[in-house]
């Protein structure tokens, strides 16, 4: 008889025969209760380096907080990458990587980077298949119960994103979804409750809306054919990046589709393909992704697209009551109004 006991995440790096970087996935291990105190030891083994960024991060400024939170994430990855190189996919200058170093301790990023490299090599001996960890327990500290821990996790989260709105890429974004004929949507495994959620908002003040599971279902053919430069990709891709949200990225820029992408970091080649990005941290609660900031970018989003042309949306409204109201969709009834 099997009792689950506990878990690890481990994500792998892998490089195809061409040599490329392969995008990470992620394995999940159940294991029986025999297996739990070999486990308990090997969770233990998160290095020092990570360990002391996350402890450091609450007193951080937001800048070194993007830094540490990439370093976290992608931090096999940052070992072999310039300080320029670094500082273009956290989304904040070179020089800030060189402070955000020496606040940690070190000479400079050269110096912190060779304990990245060490611990890229100690992964897996090789450059090639590498393990990086991730946390699975949240940190307890604070009082409450589980709940309000949550809550208050979420709320500085979605604290941190108001504080640092750039209005200029949400701007262009909403620009390119209100004059999109077609908008698709797009997000897989942390993404794809989001994804669902902007594609259903969207579709209340957007006459041709579509959620995008991948190019291997029934309906891919007909959901993917059509689009090209009047049209629109909103992507969402956040942590590991899903090779299927990828590969719609792609597919669809290949076919002139414009894209709008909205992401943690700049962390993998695609997000060169997008036409505006807007970034948000993505925070965690142990093995939780906190995905309240980008539920707002897609609520925003939608409310953006119904500002740009009130009258044609509220059109758009009155359709949508009208079409719930003949199915029957909700027991209450409930019309949108002035």
């Amino acid at each position: 008889m099997f009792h689950i006991a506990h878990f690890r995440i481990v994500c792998f790096t892998t490089r195809g025969a061409s040599g490329k970087t392969l995008a990470p996935f992620i394995w999940s291990v159940v294991l029986t209760k025999q297996e739990t105190k070999r486990q308990a030891v090997e969770m233990a083994k998160m290095p020092p380096l990570l360990k002391m960024i996350e402890q450091k991060s609450s007193t951080m400024t937001y800048q070194h907080q993007r830094i540490g939170a990439f370093l976290k994430r992608h931090h096999l990855k940052a070992a072999f990458l310039t300080v320029a190189e670094v500082a273009k996919e956290a989304g904040v200058s070179p020089a800030t990587v060189v402070r955000f170093s020496t606040a940690l301790g070190y000479k400079g990023f050269s110096e912190l980077q060779k304990e990245l490299q060490a611990l890229a090599v100690n992964a897996s001996g090789t450059k090639g298949g590498r393990t990086e960890f991730l946390s699975v327990k949240p940190d307890d500290a604070g009082e409450g119960s589980i709940l309000q821990k949550m809550t208050t996790k979420v709320a500085n989260a979605v604290g941190e994103f108001a504080a640092q709105i750039d209005a200029e890429p949400f701007d262009k974004a909403v620009k390119i979804l209100f004059d999109a004929k077609k908008i698709a949507v797009a997000g897989h495994k942390a993404s794809l409750g989001v994804a669902a959620h902007a594609a259903y908002v969207l579709s209340k003040v957007h006459a041709n809306v579509r959620h995008l599971s991948g190019t291997d279902e029934f309906t891919s053919f007909a959901d993917i054919e059509d689009m090209g430069p009047d049209d629109a990709l909103l992507a969402f891709a956040v942590i590991h990046y899903p090779n299927t949200t990828l590969k719609l990225i792609r597919l669809l820029k290949s076919k002139g589709v414009k894209v709008v992408l909205v992401a943690d970091f700049l962390a993998f080649p695609e997000a060169q393909l997008a036409d505006a990005v807007l970034i948000a941290n993505l925070d965690f609660h142990g093995f939780l992704d906190l995905m309240e900031p980008f539920l707002i970018y897609a609520d925003a989003l939608a409310y953006g697209v119904f500002s740009m042309d009130e009258e044609k949306a509220k059109r758009r409204l009155k359709a949508f009551n009208a079409f719930n109201e003949a199915d029957r969709a909700f027991l209450h009834v409930c019309r949108f109004a002035d």
